[in-house]
């Protein structure tokens, strides 16, 4: 219909803008006269998140799995961060019913298909933008080498390192081209989700972290990767 085509052209605008191009021709020269413009306040208001508390992995009513107050003197936009392994996380009662249930990360990966996951991330984009969230706490690019992992599910990458530099660069561009800013995660070698918040995986060689576990991160940051 005529809305839809309507509704998508703004989508797509909104997506293009780069509202911190008035303040530098590149990010980084942008941030540098951003920071030098921001009072102490504003600078301490980035540096703190709301909405999420940890202690009992419990959400705020009305707030994103992590909310960065925007400064609005300076047109600096909030970060409206939300959850990711099968779309978008129903964090509020409210949307419960509301939100799409797409196929996990792995299981997209699973068609070897780097177009087809592109398409996969720019529709859960579309989702996440309308449902007022600019970045997605995704996507998982460990490498499953831990049979028990329990958040093997999650990731696009499989077991193999050059598949899942594909499948990272396919992901980021689909969804940043919605305007949904991506965060890899987890952390490098986070393979096992025993003892998570105070074990990881360390004992490996040089060789094995840039043959095995850096080539999704990499890839991501090649390709325009947010964080």
């Amino acid at each position: 219909s005529s809305a839809e085509a309507l509704e998508g052209s703004l989508v797509q605008e909104a997506a293009s803008k780069k509202w911190w191009q008035e303040y530098g021709a590149d990010a980084a020269e942008a941030s540098k006269r951003l920071a030098k413009e921001m009072t102490w306040e504003e600078k301490a208001r980035l540096t703190s998140g709301l909405g999420f508390s940890w202690d009992k992995y419990n959400p705020r009513e009305g707030f994103f799995a992590g909310t960065v107050l925007d400064v609005p003197r300076l047109g600096v936009p909030a970060t409206n961060a939300m959850d990711a392994g099968a779309g978008f996380r129903t964090t509020d009662g409210r949307i419960v019913g509301t939100v799409t249930s797409w196929p996990s990360g792995l299981a997209a990966s699973t068609a070897w298909d780097t177009d087809l996951m592109r398409k996969y991330a720019s529709a859960i984009g579309k989702e996440f933008r309308r449902k007022g969230a600019n970045q997605i706490l995704g996507p998982s690019v460990d490498l499953a080498r831990v049979f028990r992992g329990g958040r093997n599910v999650e990731s696009i990458s499989g077991e193999d390192p050059n598949f899942a530099a594909e499948q990272t660069k396919a992901y980021v561009k689909g969804m940043q081209g919605e305007g949904v800013s991506c965060v890899a995660k987890h952390f490098i070698m986070n393979t096992q989700e025993t003892n998570r918040n105070s074990h990881n995986n360390i004992a490996t060689s040089k060789r094995d972290l840039w043959e095995v576990h850096y080539p999704p991160f990499v890839a991501g940051i090649e390709a325009d990767l947010a964080a």
